[in-house]
């Protein structure tokens, strides 16, 4: 089978040989950026440095994204100068970008080890279904956190319609936000927490959640291949932490969308 943009993509990897084999390695990334936009002029390849790709929500700013070039409308490059392999939240930087600007075909591109190595990975938007368990929940919530909790659903319910599957975690967490901001919900971004040992205060520490409304945190993730029981037994100390009842894990999965309540009742 061919590769997509295979002539392309020979033409890229040429250019990115030929600026490290110039410039070195393990300089900034700024280097082989502006390396790179003289061999794409010198080759006649054209490319957009640093695009803006914004994600709006009722006609609002929520999200700003910004890859390092869309070559030729159809590759997205993100740059790296690293001295080890690529991460996890690099690759999920890559796809948000190619999610967010229509584009299938990306690369991932290291500058900073002896020899260039690179990613190339392809996008397809996936459907999004959705997987609910509230058991935790049923027949123990009740009056303003049942209403809250309705709410919180029907916003995450809102992201994944309009928005779909593919973005990062920090990405979903402001179009979660901004939804439900827009329905006049009081949000709280990284609570504080005091947690005790033997009844003695250990101090005040910030906490990897929204919580709405005061009484529902809610632990919003991304791009797992489902929610572990890790995941679940973290949201339910984030619950206990705050000295709540109830509580909410999300994952805007690979391939759907997962809400799955606590409670530590």
């Amino acid at each position: 089978m061919a590769l997509i943009d295979e002539e392309l993509t020979y033409e890229l990897r040429g250019c990115f040989f030929d600026v490290q084999k110039q410039v070195g390695f393990g300089l900034p990334e700024n280097a082989y950026q502006e390396g790179l936009i003289k061999a794409f002029a010198a080759r006649g390849i054209p490319a957009v440095p640093h695009p803006r790709l914004v994600l709006e929500y009722r006609n609002r700013k929520i999200v700003d994204l910004i890859p390092d070039f869309i070559v030729a409308e159809r590759v997205v490059l993100e740059l790296k100068a690293l001295r080890e392999e690529f991460a996890r939240e690099h690759f999920i930087q890559l796809f948000s970008y190619l999610k967010a600007s229509g584009i299938r075909l990306g690369f991932l591109v290291d500058f900073g080890r002896e020899r260039i190595f690179d990613e190339r990975r392809v996008f397809d938007e996936k459907p999004t279904t959705v997987e609910e368990n509230w058991d935790a929940v049923k027949g123990r919530i009740e009056g303003t956190e049942k209403q809250s909790m309705a709410s919180i659903r029907q916003a995450l319910l809102t992201v994944g319609n309009q928005f779909g599957l593919g973005y990062g975690e920090g990405v979903y967490r402001k179009l979660f936000a901004a939804v439900l901001d827009d329905s006049g919900h009081q949000l709280t971004l990284e609570p504080w927490a005091e947690p005790h040992y033997n009844g003695q205060p250990l101090g005040r520490y910030p906490i990897d959640c929204i919580v709405v409304d005061g009484t529902i945190p809610c632990v919003v993730m991304a791009l797992k291949d489902g929610l572990s029981q890790f995941d679940l037994a973290r949201t339910e100390s984030y619950v206990r932490n705050l000295g709540l009842h109830f509580g909410l894990a999300v994952n805007f999965g690979k391939n759907e969308l997962e809400m799955k309540a606590v409670s530590i009742l």
